[in-house]
C-alpha cells in the first residue's frame, strides 16, 4: 500500500492518562432500519459537513458516495452534497498510486483519476478518486469524533438504490477504509436487529475484539473474504454433499462462500441448493 495512503485517525477524546496506542482505534455506530435491507453508518461529509448514511459492505473495497447534487433532491437519510462546494475536497490523485491490485478499472486524464467499478447484478459505478474530510461518531450516534481524510470514490453516475448514499468498502485491497487506516483487523457487531440506536451496533477497526466464543478462518481471494463451507445441516440432518465440492479446494467451481455485510440474501451453489430443496421437499 502507498505510504501516502495511510490515514490519521483524529480523536477527541483526552487520553493523556492512558498509555494505550489509540491511533488506529476506530469506532462508530452501526444503524438498521427495516425499510433498507443493509447494515448502516452516519458521518459527516466535507466542509459544509453534510450528513449521510452509507451501507457497510465487506464485499466492497471502495469506500464511494454520490457527488453530483440534486439527483432526486434531499433524501430522507442524507443530505446532497456537491465537491465543487466543499473546500476539504481533493482530486489531486494519480492513478498509478492507487489503481494497481485492486477491483477498479482507471483512466488517467490531465487533472482526475477517472474509475469504473463493477458489482455482481451488473450494477456500474463511474467516477472519481479524490480525498475529503469524514467526521463519524459525534452527532450520529453519541461517540466520540473520528475526522478521516481518506480515499474516496466521488461518483456521477451509478445504478444503485437511492435510500442511502452508497457504499463504506471494508474489502481486502488497499483501497478499502480499514486498509487506509493501516489496521489488520476490524469488526462489527449487531446487538438488536430490531433497534436502529442500539449501543451495541458498532463498527470498530484496529481493535481487538473480545468474548468470541465461534469464529472460522477467512480466506483473501480476488478482493474478497472467503470462509471455507464443509457442509450443511437441515433441520439436524447433514446433507450428502460431497466436501470437496463445497470447499475452497473447488474455488474455481463455486466452492467456499462470500463473506457480505452489503448482501441481505445468502446464496448457494448449485449442488447445494439441489440438495437443500430436496431436503425440504422431503
Amino acid at each position: 500500500m502507498p505510504e501516502d495512503l495511510k490515514v490519521t485517525v483524529q480523536d477527541d477524546l483526552d487520553d493523556s492518562n492512558d498509555d494505550s496506542d489509540l491511533d488506529t482505534d476506530f469506532e462508530t455506530g452501526i444503524f438498521v432500519n427495516t425499510s433498507i435491507p443493509v447494515f448502516l453508518v452516519g458521518f459527516n461529509f466535507g466542509s459544509r459537513e453534510a450528513a449521510q448514511l452509507v451501507a457497510l459492505d465487506t464485499g466492497s473495497n471502495l469506500f464511494w458516495v454520490q457527488c453530483k447534487p440534486g439527483i432526486g433532491g434531499n433524501r430522507t437519510f442524507y443530505r446532497n452534497y456537491w465537491s465543487g462546494e466543499s473546500s476539504t475536497y481533493s482530486a489531486n490523485v494519480r492513478c498509478e498510486d492507487f489503481c494497481s491490485s485492486t477491483p477498479l478499472t482507471c483512466i488517467p486524464a490531465p487533472t482526475f483519476c477517472w474509475f469504473v467499478l463493477k458489482y455482481l447484478g451488473e450494477v456500474v459505478v463511474r467516477g472519481n478518486l479524490a480525498f475529503e474530510r469524514f467526521i463519524f461518531g459525534s452527532s450520529f450516534d453519541n461517540q466520540p469524533a473520528h475526522e478521516l481524510n481518506p480515499l474516496f470514490g466521488c461518483t456521477i453516475k451509478n445504478s444503485y438504490i437511492d435510500k442511502f448514499n452508497r457504499v463504506l468498502g471494508l474489502g481486502p485491497s488497499g483501497i478499502s477504509l480499514a486498509s487506509q487506516l493501516d489496521s489488520s483487523e476490524f469488526s462489527y457487531c449487531i446487538g438488536n436487529l430490531s433497534d436502529p440506536f442500539d449501543k451495541k451496533n458498532m463498527l470498530i477497526i484496529g481493535r481487538k475484539s473480545g468474548g468470541v466464543e465461534f469464529s472460522t478462518p477467512l480466506i483473501i481471494r480476488e478482493f474478497h473474504y472467503y470462509v471455507n463451507f464443509e457442509g450443511i445441516n437441515f433441520r439436524g440432518r447433514i446433507l450428502g454433499t460431497d466436501k470437496k465440492d463445497l470447499s475452497m479446494d473447488n474455488f474455481k467451481s463455486g466452492g467456499g462462500a462470500i463473506i457480505d455485510s452489503g448482501s441481505s440474501l445468502s446464496f448457494l451453489q448449485d449442488i447445494a441448493y439441489e440438495k437443500v430443496e430436496q431436503a425440504i421437499v422431503d
